[in-house]
């Protein structure tokens, strides 16, 4: 099959249009038969609530006169404050107002709207939420300590015209993925300190700083191998963040305007900056969209056989269960280079520790939609 980008540069955008039979061709004709099976889209979700309990979802079907309409959206919150003080106990309980304001969004049904905007528009729903988290900031008097990921996929059905248009929004590092018949076709790039164009914002945003970091890697998955590996965050205007950017974060007051109620930078401390990206398919081509949380993708590694399976083909369910059970389970953690150095002799014996997450567990949550 004849793929191919084409790919256009804003001052803080790439948006890149797929098309999969050739710029300005049309998709080859049908040869659909009385017996051919029917295209069946669905969408799947899941949500496990293992850590901190700051993952959250939300969906949207419209089914129209001439098209069909989905929105899917995944949050990952980080970070807590420790303003509100519970009258029962007369302690001051850890809770994120970002998601705060987020779930509030859902329920009063503005999220439906939000979600519904054009995401190549001057004011995109990722800046609408930001926009709206400073009105928050402004009534409650208070700075935003804490903030959350945001991935956006909007996917639309001409039923005209049988084509199906994608498009994604991208915050932070809560990935999205589009395969086709198993071929990864697009995934984001995640906003942290390996991100080139990131690093590159922020530095015209003001001085930031690395500060030194850790994670993990899984190595193999039948001997449950895994080791740790450096990693960094960035720190700006005395905020510390795992990604370059994200909703919340925001300061009320600077040193400059303290004398009077002002949001310093209603775009947030970090500013928002999101990856875009819009594609264009066939109303027959199979297909298979995610978007999740880093509690899924920090339990996959695309070198290992199953995991490349778990990421083309798995709906929602199945890949965040497999994702969960890697949380849960023993680990065998070895150093990576002894691990490395004795990958080619069969003979030789690793040392390693045993080691559960336990509460250092990371929520899950995941989206699928696919046409099949």
């Amino acid at each position: 099959m004849q793929t191919e980008m084409m790919t256009t540069t804003t001052e803080n955008t790439t948006i890149k249009t797929l098309f999969p039979f050739g710029a300005g061709a049309l998709a080859p004709e049908s040869t659909a038969t009385i017996y051919e099976t029917p295209i069946v889209r669905l969408v799947d979700k899941a949500l496990h609530l293992i850590g901190s309990g700051q993952d959250l979802i939300h969906t949207t079907h419209r089914v129209l006169e001439d098209r069909e309409e989905w929105d899917l959206a995944v949050w990952d919150g980080h970070g807590n404050d420790t303003k509100n003080r519970n009258p029962f106990t007369r302690r001051y309980e850890k809770h994120n107002f970002t998601l705060l304001v987020l779930q509030e969004l859902i329920a009063s049904g503005k999220m439906d709207e939000i979600l519904q905007k054009d995401i190549f528009g001057e004011e995109d729903p990722a800046l609408t939420i930001q926009h709206i988290l400073a009105d928050k900031c402004y009534e409650h008097d208070r700075d935003i300590n804490d903030g959350a990921t945001m991935s956006l996929v909007q996917i639309r059905h001409d039923r005209i015209t049988d084509e199906i248009t994608i498009n994604t929004l991208a915050v932070g590092d809560s990935p999205i993925t589009i395969y086709s018949n198993s071929e990864k076709l697009y995934e984001t790039t995640a906003h942290d300190c390996a991100n080139k164009a990131e690093i590159e914002r922020l530095t015209r945003r003001g001085d930031f700083l690395f500060k030194p970091s850790g994670t993990f890697e899984i190595l193999e998955d039948e001997t449950s191998l895994i080791c740790s590996v450096p990693s960094q965050y960035f720190e700006l205007k005395g905020k510390q963040l795992a990604m370059g950017q994200a909703l919340g974060h925001m300061n009320y007051n600077n040193p400059y305007t303290a004398f009077r109620k002002q949001v310093a930078d209603r775009d947030g401390t970090f500013g928002i900056a999101p990856e875009k990206a819009t594609f264009k398919f066939s109303g027959s081509q199979k297909l298979n969209v995610k978007l999740y949380s880093d509690g899924v993708g920090d339990m996959l590694n695309e070198k290992l056989p199953m995991d490349r399976v778990m990421k083309a083909t798995a709906n929602a369910s199945v890949i965040a269960e497999y994702a969960k059970n890697r949380w849960e389970q023993e680990w065998n953690v070895v150093k990576k280079e002894e691990y490395l150095s004795a990958k080619d002799s069969a003979d030789a014996d690793i040392p390693s520790q045993k080691f559960r997450f336990g509460k250092g567990a990371d929520d899950i949550c995941c989206i699928s939609w696919v046409q099949v």
